[in-house]
C-alpha cells in the first residue's frame, strides 16, 4: 500500500475496519486479507487471474483498487470483495458455495416493467416454485438494491444468483447493496448467511451441469481459488430450524452419460490447425486446464478443444469433455452438460461464426467458432450428441 495517498489509505483502512467488525458482531474469524491498488503487488489470494477484472464499473466509473476478505463464521466459510475507484468504495460481492443444486441458473434481477423478480433463463417453472418459498424470499427481498458513494446512487440491476458448480455444489453469490453506515459501509455480511441459512434447505441433491451465470458476475475466479472445497453454509444452520418449504420441481439426474467415443469418431475427420481431438499441444492443453475447465474437471479427460485466439495459445477456446462444452471468449466463460443438448442449427455459408445450440426450457447458446470450417465441426459433432 505504499503507493497510496494517505487519504486514500486512510479510506482503504477505515471500511476495512468497518467489515472487520461486521464480522465480529457476527462471531466471525477473518482468515485472509488482500488488498491491490493503483498498480501495487496483487498478492497470493488475489492472483493473476484477477488483474484482468479491473474493469470499467457502472459507466464512467474505473475500478481501480480491490480488497478481498476472506471468513470464518460458525463453520461457515465466505467470501467478500471489496472493488473501488479512488475514494468510493463501489458495490461488491459475497461468495459461498452451498450442498446440492438446481437443473437451471437463477438470478434475483431487477425488471424492465415490474420490480425485483426470478429469472431461471427461461425455467418458468422452477422461477416460479422460488418466487414460492416463504423463508427465502423474506431474506430475497430484504436484500439492499443500491449502494450509493459519494453523490453516486449505483441501482443494482440484480441481486443474488445461484448456479450449479458441475458437481453437486452450487455457487451462491449476493451483490451488496449500502446496509448502513457513514463515513464506512457495512456490506450485508449478516444477511449473506442468512440468505444461505434459508436457501440450503431448498436444494436437490445430485450432479446437474455446471451452470454460466445469467448476469455477469465479477470476481468468479477469487471464489473457484479461494473457497472451493472449504466448510460449506449449510454447517452453520441452527439444528432447531426450520423451513416451510415444497419439493423442488424436480429432481437431480443420475451421472451425465459419456460421449467420447461419439466425439472422436465424428470429429476426428475434421481436425485442423485450430481443432483438435484426443491430442493438444502442451501450451493449449496448459492454458485448457488452467484457464477454462472448471476446477473439479481441471486433471479430467479432454475430448475435442477448438482454439478460438489468433495466436494458438489456447486461452480462449472451445473445449469438449466426455460430458461437457465449456468456452471461454474473452475472459468471459460459460459451458453446459452435453446431454442438455436438445437440438442444433445447422450453420449457413463459411462465413459464420457460431453455432446454435438449444437447451431444455427455451435456453440457447451460441458456440462461437474460428471459421467456417470450424463451425461444420462443431455443428457436426453437437447435433449426433444431440440425436444420441
Amino acid at each position: 500500500m505504499g503507493l497510496l495517498s494517505a487519504g486514500l489509505a486512510k479510506a482503504y483502512e477505515r471500511q476495512r475496519n468497518a467489515i472487520y467488525e461486521e464480522a465480529a458482531a457476527l462471531g466471525g474469524q477473518v482468515i485472509g486479507f488482500e488488498e491491490h491498488a493503483e498498480g501495487a503487488s496483487a498478492g497470493r489470494m488475489l492472483g493473476d487471474a484477477l488483474k484482468d477484472k479491473l474493469l470499467p464499473f457502472g459507466g464512467s466509473t474505473k475500478v481501480d483498487g480491490i480488497q478481498i476478505f476472506g471468513f470464518e463464521t460458525a463453520g461457515v466459510r465466505h467470501l467478500y470483495v471489496q472493488p473501488w475507484s479512488q475514494m468510493h468504495a463501489l458495490p461488491g460481492e459475497h461468495h459461498a458455495w452451498l450442498p446440492g443444486s438446481y437443473r437451471s441458473p437463477v438470478v434475483y434481477q431487477r425488471g424492465v416493467v415490474m420490480g425485483m423478480s426470478w429469472n431461471a433463463g427461461g425455467d418458468g417453472e422452477l422461477a416460479q416454485w422460488l418466487g414460492g418459498q416463504p423463508a427465502l424470499m423474506t431474506v430475497v427481498k430484504g436484500c439492499k438494491k443500491d449502494w450509493t458513494a459519494g453523490t453516486k446512487v449505483f441501482d443494482l440491476e440484480w441481486t443474488v444468483q445461484l448456479l450449479s458448480l458441475g458437481d453437486g455444489r452450487s455457487h451462491l453469490v449476493m451483490q451488496a447493496g449500502r446496509y448502513g453506515g457513514l463515513t464506512s459501509y457495512r456490506v450485508g455480511l449478516g444477511h449473506f448467511l442468512a440468505l444461505g441459512h434459508a436457501w440450503a434447505p431448498l436444494l436437490a441433491e445430485g450432479h446437474y451441469p455446471a451452470h454460466a451465470p445469467l448476469q455477469p458476475i465479477a470476481y468468479t475466479d477469487v471464489f473457484h481459488q479461494y473457497l472451493l472445497g472449504a466448510p460449506h453454509i449449510a454447517a452453520a444452520t441452527p439444528p432447531e430450524a426450520t423451513y416451510a418449504s415444497t419439493p423442488a420441481p424436480a429432481s437431480a439426474p443420475a451421472a451425465g452419460r459419456e460421449y467420447a467415443e461419439l466425439i472422436a469418431r465424428v470429429a476426428t475427420p475434421f481436425q485442423s490447425e485450430t481443432l483438435f481431438v484426443g491430442h493438444y499441444p502442451a501450451d493449449v492443453e496448459a492454458n485448457v486446464r488452467a484457464l477454462i475447465l472448471p476446477p473439479h474437471q481441471k486433471a479430467g479427460p479432454i475430448s475435442l478443444v477448438h482454439d478460438l485466439t489468433v495466436m494458438g495459445s489456447g486461452k480462449d477456446a472451445v473445449v469438449l469433455t466426455p460430458a461437457y462444452l465449456y468456452i471461454r471468449e474473452l475472459g468471459d466463460s460459460k459451458g453446459f452438460g452435453l446431454e442438455e443438448i436438445v437440438s442444433v442449427d445447422a450453420p449457413k455459408g463459411m462465413l459464420v461464426k457460431s453455432v446454435k445450440v438449444h437447451l431444455p426450457h427455451g435456453r440457447s447458446v451460441k458456440v462461437p467458432c474460428a471459421n467456417g470450417n470450424d463451425a461444420q465441426a462443431l455443428a457436426a459433432v453437437l447435433d449426433a450428441i444431440a440425436k444420441a
